[in-house]
C-alpha cells in the first residue's frame, strides 16, 4: 500500500511533519524518528523498484534485439524453445543480460545459446555451456579478449598452401579479436581462475614450467609442415618427390616453394595429420585421397631434410614473416612477456570460442 503525505503550514522557528498517524513537532523521540525511516525507506524501495524494473526491461530488450535474429537463422533453433533444459539456459542469459550493460555481453549470450542449440547434445558442452553464461556479466573485458586471443593461438589453423597465406588468415582473424588492450601481469589469470575460466599450472620447484613457450617453439612443434626443412630443389630426392607424386596421381599443387626456405620445396600441408582429412578434385567433385596416395605423402615428409643449421633458420625466417604482420607481432610480444603459464578449462573455451564468433563471424570452430 502507498504512503501519503499531508502538507501542514507551521508557525516561526517550529518543525512539524506528519506522516500517516506518526506527528512529531520538536521533540523528537526514538520511535517517532524510526517510523519516519520506515516510511522514507517504503517510498526509496519504491521509487528504486521501479527505477529497476526500467533498466531491466531496457537491457533485455537489447539481449532480445540480438538473440531473436540470430536464432531464426539457425537451422530449428527455435524448437528449443519447447525443451525444459534450453528454457532455463535463457532464464540464466535473460538474468545476466540484466545485471550488465554492455551490448557486447548481449552478443556473447547470444553467441553461446547458439552453441547450445549446435553443440550442447553433449552434457560435458552444455554444462560448459551454462556456466560460462552465468560468468558473462563478471568477466573482465581485457581479461576476456587475452583468453581469447590465446585460445585462438592455441586452436585455430586457417587452412592455407602457404606459410604467407597462413599468416594472413591469421591476422586477418586476430586484427579482428583484439578489440581492446591486451592485460599485463598476472592478476587477469587469477580473475579468469577465480571465474573457472582458466587453472593456474604449477610444476614443483622448477620455475622454467611456469613461463609459457614462445611463438616459435610452440608454433614448430604444432605446425611442422610449414616450420621444417623440405627437400633441396633439383636434388635426387626431388627427383624421387616429383616421380612419387606422379605415379600417385597427386596434383603438382601439392608441391609447392617452401617460402621460409630459399631454393627449398615441401608439401603444401599445415600439419601432417591433416594428410588424413585430404582431398583431391576427381572431374567435377572432391574426393578423399586413398591408403596409398596418404601414405605416398608420409613418405615425402621422412625425406625432408634433418640439417639442424637449416631447420634453425626455417625457425627465425618463420618469426621474420610472423612479425610481419601488425597484430600478430603485437601478440606475440604480449604472450612471451607473460609470466604464468595455465590451462584453458571447457568453460574458457566455449566462451572464448563465442566471444571470437561474436567479433568475427565468418570463422566456424
Amino acid at each position: 500500500m502507498g504512503v501519503n503525505f499531508k502538507f501542514q503550514t507551521a508557525g516561526n522557528n517550529s518543525t512539524e511533519i506528519q506522516a500517516e498517524n506518526v506527528f512529531i513537532g520538536n521533540n523528537i523521540t526514538d520511535e517517532s524518528a524510526k517510523a519516519i525511516f520506515a516510511v522514507l525507506n517504503c517510498l526509496t524501495r519504491e521509487l528504486l523498484a521501479e527505477k529497476a524494473r526500467h533498466i531491466v526491461d531496457e537491457r533485455i530488450g537489447q539481449f532480445e534485439e540480438r538473440f531473436m535474429p540470430k536464432f531464426s537463422q539457425l537451422e530449428n533453433a527455435l524448437q528449443f524453445f519447447a525443451d525444459p533444459s534450453f528454457k532455463f539456459l535463457l532464464r540464466q542469459a535473460q538474468l545476466a543480460a540484466a545485471q550488465t550493460d554492455q551490448k557486447s555481453d548481449y552478443d556473447l549470450l547470444t553467441e553461446l545459446l547458439a552453441s547450445h542449440v549446435q553443440n550442447g547434445q553433449d552434457r560435458k558442452n552444455r554444462t560448459a555451456i551454462s556456466q560460462a553464461v552465468q560468468i558473462v556479466d563478471k568477466i573482465d573485458n581485457n581479461a576476456l579478449c587475452g583468453l581469447t586471443v590465446v585460445n585462438a593461438f592455441w586452436r585455430h589453423s586457417p587452412p592455407a598452401d602457404t606459410c604467407k597465406e597462413y599468416l594472413t588468415k591469421l591476422d586477418d582473424h586476430f586484427t579482428k579479436i583484439l578489440y581492446c588492450e591486451l592485460p599485463s601481469g598476472g592478476d587477469w589469470i587469477d580473475h579468469l581462475d577465480v571465474l573457472g575460466a582458466v587453472r593456474f599450472l604449477y610444476s614443483g620447484y622448477d620455475p622454467s614450467h611456469y613461463y609459457l613457450k614462445t611463438v616459435r617453439d610452440y608454433c614448430s612443434r604444432v605446425l611442422h609442415g610449414i616450420i621444417c626443412v623440405g627437400v633441396k630443389e633439383d636434388s635426387e630426392d626431388f627427383k624421387t618427390v616429383v616421380s612419387l607424386l606422379k605415379d600417385s596421381n597427386l596434383h603438382d599443387e601439392i608441391w609447392v616453394p617452401h617460402d621460409c626456405l630459399e631454393g627449398y620445396y615441401r608439401l603444401a600441408i599445415n600439419r601432417l595429420e591433416l594428410i588424413d582429412c585430404l582431398q583431391i578434385l576427381n572431374g567435377t567433385e572432391f574426393v578423399p585421397l586413398s591408403q596409398e596416395q596418404k601414405q605416398t605423402l608420409f613418405q615425402i615428409y621422412k625425406m625432408y631434410s634433418k640439417d639442424p643449421v637449416l631447420k634453425r633458420q626455417v625457425k627465425i625466417n618463420f618469426i621474420k614473416q610472423w612479425d610481419s604482420f601488425e597484430s600478430l607481432q603485437k601478440f606475440r610480444r604480449w604472450w612471451e612477456r607473460n609470466p604464468f603459464a595455465f590451462a584453458i578449462t571447457s568453460v574458457g573455451e566455449v566462451l572464448a570460442v563465442a566471444n571470437a564468433k561474436r567479433c568475427d563471424p565468418m570463422i566456424s570452430h
